[in-house]
């Protein structure tokens, strides 16, 4: 049974994340008006408070959010199963972040 309220959106969209004083890129691979879902080879706890950086987008988006579950995968499956985070958003209100909301863009 699916868990969320919020319509989600297939994306392959460049991102920069910042946790702890580290940064690292990453790839949404999926949005929503409350959350996304980044595909990353270093995951944080959840919990963790994060800021991230939609790359290509206009000037970039800047967005903050909250860890809310991660999966850690050993590098050598990497490829084949990816490691991510879902990220519950705090700030997403901008108009910027609202257009990637629709089926059509990006």
């Amino acid at each position: 049974m699916e868990r969320r309220d919020a319509r989600r959106f297939e994306k392959r969209l460049l991102a920069r994340i910042w946790c702890r004083g580290k940064s690292s890129l990453t790839f949404i691979r999926n949005l929503s008006a409350t959350g996304l879902f980044v595909i990353a080879h270093e995951v944080f706890p959840t919990g963790s408070l994060i800021r991230i950086e939609i790359d290509g987008w206009l000037s970039g988006v800047r967005l903050k959010g909250r860890v809310v579950w991660s999966r850690r995968i050993p590098p050598h499956l990497f490829p084949a199963f990816g490691g991510g985070m879902g990220i519950r958003l705090i700030e997403a209100g901008t108009p910027d972040y609202r257009t990637l909301l629709t089926p059509n863009s990006h």
